[in-house]
């Protein structure tokens, strides 16, 4: 049975923490119950195709920095390390001690990058869609909170002549 949560935690680790990092950070302040407002298959999907956009990114961000400094950044990690650690672990065996001696500082910091990639870029999204108020002006970027809107966007809801009805009728003097 812990051969079996080996391989669910390090799938979950790399296909859907670094998503779950991106959303947190995307939906805050006002807008946090958003988070938890769709089913559970949504959140899965949205979750690994955010995981997978920032595992890209990190490694485009760490093949850019070995090209343009010539450091030797991340060394240990090649195909034949990962696929020699990945190969047991498929298997449901532990790899072998050196090996994990040899790469571990690597792993952990490759996962750490791919975690605050994921952090920045959730941050860094939410900063340009309520900075430029993309999300008032277009409705795909428009949060959940209507409430929200209500208060602040006066825009969106009185854009157009049939969404206008008064508040209240004033009678004043006719003199």
């Amino acid at each position: 049975m812990e051969q079996v949560a080996l391989n669910t935690v390090i799938a979950v680790m790399m296909a859907i923490f670094p998503g779950f990092l991106f959303r947190k950070f995307y939906y805050r302040g006002e807008f946090t119950k958003q988070f938890n407002q769709s089913n559970e298959f949504d959140k899965l999907l949205w979750n690994v195709f955010f995981s997978g956009v920032s595992m890209g990114v990190t490694f485009l961000s760490v093949y850019a920095f070995r090209s343009m400094s010539g450091l030797e950044v991340l060394d240990s990690l090649s195909y034949d390390t990962v696929r020699q650690i990945a190969t047991p672990i498929a298997d449901n065996k532990i790899p072998e001690k050196d090996l994990m001696y040899k790469t571990y500082q690597d792993l952990l910091l490759i996962i750490a990058l791919i975690y605050a990639i994921s952090c920045f870029f959730g941050f860094m999204l939410h900063w340009l869609v309520r900075g430029l108020r993309l999300d008032v002006h277009f409705q795909l970027f428009r949060f959940k909170n209507y409430w929200y809107y209500y208060i602040h966007g006066g825009k969106i809801l009185y854009s157009s002549p049939g969404n206008k009805k008064p508040a209240f009728t004033m009678v004043g003097d006719c003199r």
